[in-house]
């Protein structure tokens, strides 16, 4: 269930916006240029009734826009946002409700590397549950 929700946000980026190029959970050594990494988390269980027969799931994606100046950076937000922001990811067996962004950080400029990069982050948050079959 994790691999499918990640692979339905990551679907959505891929579709919208396929120039932007994305990792997750690491991007590589010395990586120059503009690209996203997304740190997902592994979907908070919470009961929707009494029973908890029908457990909601909170999924929550960290987008770390990374680029070469801050302009950059700003533009690959731009793209993210426009490719996730109300859409609804698709998953088997599971309605999700449409994506939003929970927390906006500015962004910053790293002088450890050489030349500096920058950096800004976004957490995005939906939530999915068991799909009701057809009446």
């Amino acid at each position: 269930m994790i691999s499918a929700h990640l692979d339905a946000f990551t679907a959505l980026i891929a579709a919208h916006t396929p120039a932007i190029i994305w990792y997750v959970g690491e991007s590589p050594a010395l990586a120059g240029g503009g690209y996203v990494t997304l740190y997902p988390d592994t979907g908070n269980r919470e009961p929707v009734d009494l029973a908890d027969a029908n457990p909601m799931r909170v999924w929550t994606v960290t987008a770390n826009y990374s680029g070469d100046d801050v302009a950059q950076v700003l533009r690959i937000a731009e793209l993210v946002e426009a490719a996730l922001k109300n859409q609804r990811p698709t998953v088997p067996g599971r309605s999700c409700s449409r994506i939003k962004r929970l927390i906006a950080r500015p962004v910053t400029r790293d002088d450890d590397n050489s030349p500096a990069r920058f950096s800004g982050t976004d957490v995005w948050r939906w939530y999915s549950t068991p799909a009701q079959p057809p009446a």
